[in-house]
């Protein structure tokens, strides 16, 4: 992921719009939720009803949309008519919140639907990316740079202390060594000198638990601190073990230190994982289509960013500061032009409607075939085939309204339906405007 981030960065900021889909381990209910509710009333029953259900799978399709000429240029192809070119890139991330301290709920009826379309769980375990909203990053940033800091404090320490001729002073905190683990102390302790006595570039010692580990460091600080340098490893088991080597000089100790550094920064970003793409796709700043998407932006902002606030111009405000421009196309399929040919807004009937006239989806081109999808070959539910979907279906919409793909945040028509998220089952005003009163 790491490695594929760059390109995942570059296709989001070089992108026109984005359709997004998720996967959850649960839906909130609507049994609370009654026909005449306002939508801030929907809001609130949500936040307080919704159990810690997650996004397990983020679908995310970036749709460029370039001039005809420009794509003429790089492909040869003959312009058809003035029409823009128009190209995308998929993207199906499995998320997956790592450690002991993080737990989430599950709906049985929402994970049987899943397993009967097909869903990878154990692609999902074994490879999910891990995320971490605003408040973690920010905590797991600053041990880590508190943790850099004391070791480089401590290496320069150790460095002041060898140049000086006088012993190590007895440690008055040392750990007490219970009887039963002496023996394997005093083991140690002969397995490092007849290391120093070998010539073996280094000696792993410490295949214990984590006190075991404690006590062997404290030992080698009591009597091999000016002999060797020592560091933690995993082993091929994910058991973790004490490397001993030769003492390096001050110098090699810094330049450890930065690969170390290297290493737990890299570390960090994976662990950040999936909300680094989040970030991304805030920051840029451009159209975000859904279709029925009110419990995606629930659920993300909640997952990726912050907890949902109580107060519902706030989570309107905060919405508005992470994705100022959003598009619901189950909203727009109440346009009365449009209901004339759409009859359902379910996503693929809506697709099967406006792939026929008066509708006209235009031709869509991969950028890269492994992140392609096509229709023929259906993925329902799978969260990168239905944004691709919910992609087709927006350009098929807006067909309707002759809407220039290239100023698509300018067009009158579409403004009307930009930030209103789409409420199902109430008859009154079934939309959250986000940029006012509805």
């Amino acid at each position: 992921f790491i490695e594929q981030l760059p390109s995942i960065r570059e296709t989001i900021r070089n992108a026109t719009f984005f359709a997004i889909d998720c996967e959850f381990t649960g839906l909130a209910s609507d049994r609370t939720i009654f026909p005449f509710d306002t939508p801030e009333e929907v809001y609130l029953k949500m936040v307080e009803n919704s159990p810690h259900y997650i996004i397990i799978q983020f679908g995310l399709c970036a749709f460029r949309v370039e001039p005809q000429e420009a794509g003429k240029e790089k492909e040869g192809e003959e312009a058809k008519d003035t029409e823009p070119r128009v190209s995308y890139k998929c993207f199906n991330f499995f998320c997956y919140p790592k450690g002991r301290t993080n737990v989430f709920s599950c709906q049985g009826e929402s994970m049987r639907f899943l397993a009967d379309n097909g869903f990878d769980f154990n692609r999902l375990f074994r490879e999910g990316l891990s995320y971490a909203n605003e408040i973690d990053e920010q905590r797991y940033r600053a041990d880590l740079r508190e943790r850099q800091v004391s070791r480089a404090a401590t290496i320069l320490a150790a460095a002041e202390e060898e140049s000086n001729d006088e012993e190590p002073k007895a440690d008055v905190n040392a750990i007490p060594v219970p009887v039963e683990l002496q023996q394997q102390l005093d083991d140690t302790a002969e397995s490092i000198e007849e290391f120093l006595q070998s010539d073996r570039p280094e000696l792993i010692v410490g295949k214990g638990n984590a006190f075991q580990r404690k006590l062997i460091y404290q030992l080698i600080e009591q009597r091999f601190q000016r002999k060797v340098s020592t560091s933690t490893v995993s082993l091929e088991n994910n058991q973790k073990a004490i490397k001993v080597e030769r003492k390096r000089t001050y110098e090699e100790e810094q330049a450890f230190d930065d690969q170390r550094r290297a290493r737990e920064n890299e570390d960090l970003e994976t662990s950040i994982g999936m909300s680094l793409v989040l970030q991304e796709l805030s920051k840029a700043r451009k159209l975000i289509i859904g279709h029925n998407m009110l419990l995606d932006l629930f659920y993300v902002l909640r997952q990726f960013f912050k907890p949902l606030p109580a107060d519902y111009q706030e989570f309107k405000r905060i919405t508005k500061e992470y994705f100022p421009l959003l598009l619901d196309t189950k909203y727009l399929c109440t346009n009365a032009e449009i209901k004339v040919n759409v009859n359902s807004s379910v996503l693929a009937h809506v697709y099967d409607a406006v792939s026929q006239p008066p509708f006209s989806i235009p031709t869509v081109h991969p950028e890269l075939p492994d992140h392609q999808y096509s229709v023929d070959d259906e993925k329902k539910h799978e969260a990168g085939y239905d944004a691709y979907l919910t992609g087709l279906c927006f350009l098929g919409l807006v067909s309707r309204f002759k809407v220039n793909l290239l100023q698509l945040h300018k067009d009158t028509t579409l403004r009307h339906y930009m930030n209103r998220i789409f409420i199902t089952r109430l008859n009154d005003v079934n939309y959250i405007y986000l940029n006012g009163k509805e």
